[in-house]
């Protein structure tokens, strides 16, 4: 899971996608999937994560709230992928090692549960 300073929704596209966040008030983890048209939103500071549910790809549309330079990251480590091409590899750990670092740079922190 992670933190960041910025608001986000999330729209599911296609495929089936797992959101999960901290419950601060019940001090748990929450997880829900959804399919397509499936929205998820999450506060500003709230620890969470999401992952493809399924065995196809999925595709989902993030929106971010004003002042956040997570846009920055993203497009960072942005791969363009049309359609036909192989699911890009999974990335190695000096790619991991990178990423790591970057985030923090951007206002991204890892979290772990207390």
């Amino acid at each position: 899971m992670h933190t960041h300073t910025s608001e986000e929704t999330f729209y599911v596209l296609e495929g089936a996608v797992t959101f999960s966040y901290w419950d601060e008030a019940n001090q748990k983890i929450v997880s829900f999937t959804g399919g397509p048209g499936a929205i998820a939103h999450i506060d500003a500071n709230v620890p969470h994560m999401y992952k493809n549910a399924g065995e196809s790809p999925s595709r989902l549309v993030a929106a971010l709230s004003n002042g956040s330079n997570i846009v920055d990251f993203f497009m960072k480590f942005a791969v363009e992928k049309n359609e036909g091409d192989a699911v890009p590899t999974p990335p190695t750990a000096d790619q991991l090692a990178v990423f790591a670092t970057e985030a923090e740079a951007h206002g991204i922190y890892a979290w772990t549960q207390p």
